[in-house]
């Protein structure tokens, strides 16, 4: 009956289209008949109800183990067909869908697959405004609108005589038509859900043709304004099924627990189609569950007379019962996203001889999800959503996405910690639910739904009322199915309206079991304080913290809050992300977010000397094609899925297992299990002490237990060592699985974690007067200082530290200068900083050196010391600083650097240190401090201080558009050496920022003329970065934090700013020969420094 109320809601339009003469995009289109591409209320023409994925089989051993390309009855139409593409509807090709029409001078395209990436037409970028103009809804934009047009044939054996074959689309964008053998067959929209049409009347035995014409901007697209690639096409499988004319069409396979949550209930609803108008008497329904091994669960299956199901009657007070038919497990075992165990559960068709006719089969996980109390509840826990924000991507073939990749990005998911997707901002293909569902991943499922650009317009016109609805109420009856699947989502920016609260009221109607999202639905504008009532959950994007804070106590409101977009991951990205979780862990009703985004949507493309990069927005096509740049380069893994180090933090901070110190002289430390279901006996723990980033004593605790929110005490059995001088020591942590579990291998690290241990022994400093004694020369504008083996020579003209000179090694390319700049950051540009800040930028022309003096202070040490002025473009003072050097006979030289803004107006610096150049071969890179990846202030939880070591060009990280990168906070000493063992010893007193690179920061500085003035960027990619014959040395206080609460005017929050008026630090340089001992030993010493006073 529901189906039946679908199709009579068409009936009217059907009987028009079937006596139009040329149904296809045409500018010839009858004026007295609707445009269907261009009329919100028809949304399809012969398409069919959608219906859950199943894949049919004509024996019960056939759909237990078998799958889609298992199926005898499946055929897939996916690989080469001919293609034509038209700028617009005036230049489409007429009549092409005849048989006997002539496709010479046609194309050939791979399908599945988006025609702009291969050859035909431009990719566009856009994040909220529509690619196209005019914008005047429901119109079509013209002329600029291509056509897509393509042909293949295929062949229909002698056996699928008398079966009713259906021709399904995954997914198409935007709208298209369809042909088979010159007949029409029917008209489909929204690119994200499968359309399928019954084309038994329109084949034949033998050869047969299929025509599909696509419209790239249709009416539809003012629905799909998603931030994502606008690209078009036949994107996913196209395939026949040949079933019999009675079938399975549909089933809802609903799981329940009980109030123990030990046993299960599975209540079904089985939906039967016949096609052949034949009586089904005495038919019947069997349905079987088995368990993971494939046993059958039941006795016997549970069965049903198929007349039962086809003649319920509905009533004119209430309606029909659900349940069809129910399944009872006894001590079940239940679905989560850590234990995702799967039932099968397979239905059969059979006829009155008792035949099997049909088989069809689906994954049950036996689950509970509910919304109580402020939280989200999963089997009875509460569940914290640990999630990212995930769009279909490939970085070759854009939204034509494979099996493949898809399980490569939950396997990288689930090893960095992550336990929910949302799907933003539309149905994926199927296989992706299929594969959360086995490998355990809780599901957002967000409806094809954006109106970003018109906000919520849409949402508030009756004529769209019914586009809206196909959009929710399709997705939910295709993934209804999914265990994963734990909340239904209504789209995303589309304002509120009561279009969304009436495809609110069908879903929790038609599927009450699980809750519903929709950030759209937000009060606290007018007189509303809280957000509409036909969602779940509290949900916002980018609050900041102090608003989240708000939220998660907001008075009178009970329902659970969710960061439903949040910590947006543009570029060198994601700091300050543990701030967000201390919040989570502190306040019930927030239950956890999703990061914007997952993945990076970068394009590989060739420049004209055959080198790739990645693309995005506005590399293809000329000026005026619509682009917003870079601003879907957010994701936490590049587009090869390969992991950026923020992804490192995010597994740092997204953990489930959290340590503490008990008492680690006695080697005691508290463990919390936060894992809603796992036991801590999943896991070993193992330990390391190290000394100054060197292991000393390491062990495992192999009997650890602790249920889930328990909180235990672990000895780890150490002895702590005796401390050497000057030496730190740390413990380290690591959990690791004891076996694979689900996509993650046997030893994977859960978590790690560190704690520096409390042992400590002074250093005795050296006295100067022990070392050798110094020579000191000067002349006109040079001071130079001789020691054993070592000469260090200072410009006095420019106030510099102008070479160094290890035995006949130079070590200075280029000297120490002052650097308070970054190259800008995609979240710098987003809040203006290189606009703001950009008086520290180019010092060089607005500084003045206004003393230069030189003093020996004893024989073994040499200080020189120059003051300078800073101006304005106006010529005011803006600061002054001074940078003292003392050379001792030791080979040590010690730098300090004192800052002073002369107006508290004036910005906060982006960073505070020293920018030096050596030679090219000084490529080898030693540190002890926070890595063994690229970390910053805000995003450094998970970077543990130890000794790390790799070549200068591996410290670069290459930002799909160049911007800063490749720090390491924390640094105790670094030591850039040749292959000789000769280099620089950087010693922080106490600790530095530093970073090293075959390049300088302008070559990372992605500007062009006037852009600070005009605010405009220019593209620029991985292929720009050419390495230099030079090593860029930064030996920094610090750097600013990174930031991510968003890239278009959220600054870095203030604790990881440098907003002070003055600051002071010091470092200690030192030529060697040796080994990384040789520097730790070196990086160890204390000396005391004469003074003018105290020589």
């Amino acid at each position: 009956m529901r189906r039946l109320c679908i199709a009579l809601m068409a009936s009217g339009w059907l009987l028009t289209w079937s006596a139009t003469a040329s149904a296809q995009f045409t500018k010839n289109w009858p004026a007295d008949e609707p445009k269907p591409w261009e009329d919100p209320q028809i949304v399809s023409i012969n398409r069919l109800p959608a219906h859950a994925t199943m894949y049919p089989f004509p024996d019960l051993q056939g759909a237990l183990t078998g799958g889609k390309a298992e199926s005898p009855w499946i055929s897939s139409l996916n690989g080469t067909w001919r293609f034509h593409l038209a700028k617009n509807l005036a230049e489409a090709p007429d009549g092409f869908y005849r048989d006997e029409a002539s496709l010479q001078g046609w194309s050939e395209i791979k399908v599945p697959s988006n025609w702009e990436l291969h050859g035909f037409g431009i990719p566009i970028y856009t994040n909220s405004k529509y690619p196209f103009s005019p914008v005047r809804p429901p119109l079509a934009p013209e002329p600029d609108n291509p056509i897509g047009s393509y042909v293949r044939t295929f062949t229909v054996p002698a056996e699928w005589q008398g079966r009713q074959v259906t021709l399904h689309f995954g997914g198409v964008t935007s709208s298209f038509f369809v042909w088979v053998n010159g007949r029409r067959v029917g008209y489909s929209e929204d690119m994200a859900l499968p359309a399928e049409f019954d084309i038994t009347p329109f084949i034949r035995v033998g050869e047969n043709r299929l025509a599909v014409q696509v419209m790239r901007w249709p009416d539809a697209s003012y629905l799909e304004d998603q931030d994502h690639w606008r690209l078009s096409g036949i994107h996913r499988d196209v395939y026949l099924v040949a079933r019999p004319r009675v079938q399975l069409y549909d089933f809802f396979a609903r799981p329940s627990l009980d109030d123990a949550f030990v046993n299960g209930t599975l209540d079904i609803r089985p939906e039967i189609q016949n096609y052949s108008g034949e009586p089904i008497d005495n038919w019947r329904v069997e349905a079987q569950l088995y368990d993971a091994g494939l046993k059958p669960v039941l006795d016997t299956p549970a069965s049903i007379d198929v007349r039962r199901i086809v003649r319920q009657s509905y009533p004119i007070h209430g309606t029909v019962p659900f349940v069809l038919m129910t399944l009872q497990v006894p001590n079940v075992r239940k679905w989560s996203n850590e234990d995702p165990y799967l039932y099968r559960l397979v239905l059969t068709l059979k006829n009155a001889s008792g035949a099997t006719v049909e088989a069809v089969a689906t994954n049950v996980g036996f689950r509970e999800v509910k919304v109580a109390d402020g939280q989200l509840w999963v089997n009875g826990r509460p569940v914290i959503l640990r999630g990212v924000n995930r769009h279909d991507h490939d970085q070759y073939e854009g939204k034509a996405i494979t099996v493949e990749v898809m399980k490569r990005d939950l396997e990288v998911m689930q090893k960095h910690n992550i336990n929910a997707v949302r799907t933003a901002h539309y149905p994926n293909p199927p296989e992706l639910y299929e594969l959360c569902d086995r490998y355990g991943m809780y599901v957002m499922d967000e409806a094809n739904l954006e109106t970003h650009a018109l906000g919520g317009w849409f949402s508030n016109q009756q004529e769209w009322a019914h586009a809206f609805q196909e959009r929710g109420l399709r997705m939910v009856e295709r993934d209804k199915n999914h265990p994963s699947v734990i909340i239904w989502s209504l789209g995303n920016e589309s304002g509120t309206g009561p279009n969304h609260a009436a495809m609110a009221g069908w879903i929790r109607d038609f599927d009450p079991a699980r809750p519903i999202h929709y950030a759209g639905a937000a009060g606290g504008r007018g007189d509303r304080v809280l957000d509409y009532e036909y969602a779940d959950f509290v949900s916002r994007m980018y609050p900041s913290l102090e608003d989240t804070v708000r939220l998660a106590t907001q008075e009178g409101e009970t329902r659970p809050f969710v960061l439903i977009e949040y910590a947006h991951s543009m570029g060198n990205s994601t700091g300050n992300l543990q701030e967000y979780w201390d919040l989570v862990q502190r306040y019930p009703r927030l239950i956890g977010g999703f990061i914007w985004d997952w993945k990076d949507q970068g394009i590989v493309k060739k420049n004209a000397d055959g080198e790739w990069f990645w693309a995005y927005g506005g590399d293809w096509g000329p000026p005026d094609v619509p682009s917003d740049a870079n601003f879907m380069i957010n994701g936490l893994v590049w587009p090869d899925v390969t992991p950026k180090p923020a992804l490192s933090e995010v597994k740092k901070v997204y953990r489930y297992v959290f340590f503490e110190p008990e008492d680690l002289k006695d080697g005691r430390i508290k463990v919390r299990n936060d894992y809603s279901f796992t036991d801590l006996s999943a896991f070993r723990l193992e330990w390391e002490i190290t000394a100054d980033g060197v292991r000393v004593e390491s062990g495992i605790v192999d009997d650890l237990r602790g249920a889930p929110g328990e909180t235990v005490s672990v000895r780890l059995g150490y002895r702590l060592p005796d401390a050497a001088p000057g030496v730190e020591y740390f413990l380290n942590l690591s959990l690791k699985y004891r076996e694979a579990n689900r996509l993650l291998p046997a030893g994977h690290e859960a978590v790690s974690d560190q704690f520096a241990l409390p042992l400590g022994r002074e250093v005795a400093p050296t006295d100067p007067a022990s070392l050798p004694r110094l020579t000191l020369r000067q002349r006109a504008g040079e001071a130079t200082v001789r020691g054993q083996g070592f000469t260090v020579r200072f410009d006095l003209r420019a106030g510099t530290l102008a070479s160094l000179r290890f035995g006949s090694t130079e070590l200075i390319r280029k000297p120490l200068e002052l650097n308070l700049w970054r190259a800008a950051t995609d979240n710098d540009w987003g809040n203006s900083l290189p606009r703001r800040a950009a008086i520290w930028k180019d010092m060089g022309s607005r500084t003045k050196l206004t003393t230069a003096a030189v003093v020996r202070l004893s024989p073994q040490a040499v200080r020189v010391q120059f003051d300078r002025t800073i101006v304005d473009s106006k010529g005011a003072e803006a600061a002054t600083y001074t940078t003292g050097y003392v050379v001792l006979g030791s080979g040590d030289i010690f730098v300090e650097n004192e800052f002073r803004k002369s107006d508290d107006k004036l910005p906060e610096l982006p960073r505070f240190g020293m920018n030096m150049e050596l030679p090219r071969v000084f490529d080898q890179m030693t540190w002890f401090g926070r890595g063994p990846f690229e970390n910053y202030w805000d995003r450094n939880t998970a970077a543990h201080v130890g000794r790390y070591a790799g070549s200068v060009a591996e410290q670069y990280v290459a930002y799909v558009r160049p911007q800063e990168n490749g720090n390491k906070t924390d640094v105790r000493w670094v030591a850039l050496t040749n292959n000789e063992g000769v280099g620089l010893l950087a010693v922080g007193m106490p600790h530095l920022s530093i970073s090293a690179h075959h390049n300088i920061i302008e070559d990372f500085d992605h500007t062009q003329a006037g852009y600070v003035e005009r605010h405009e960027a220019v593209n620029r990619h991985i292929d720009d970065i050419k390495p230099r014959d030079l090593v860029s040395l930064n030996l920094d206080y610090r750097q600013m934090g990174v930031g991510g609460n968003n890239s278009w005017g959220a600054q870095t929050i203030d604790k990881y700013r440098l907003l002070d008026q003055s600051y002071r630090y010091s470092f200690r340089l030192r030529p060697f020969r040796g080994t990384a001992d040789t520097a730790a030993e070196l990086a160890r010493q204390k000396f005391l420094l004469p003074t003018d006073d105290n020589p």
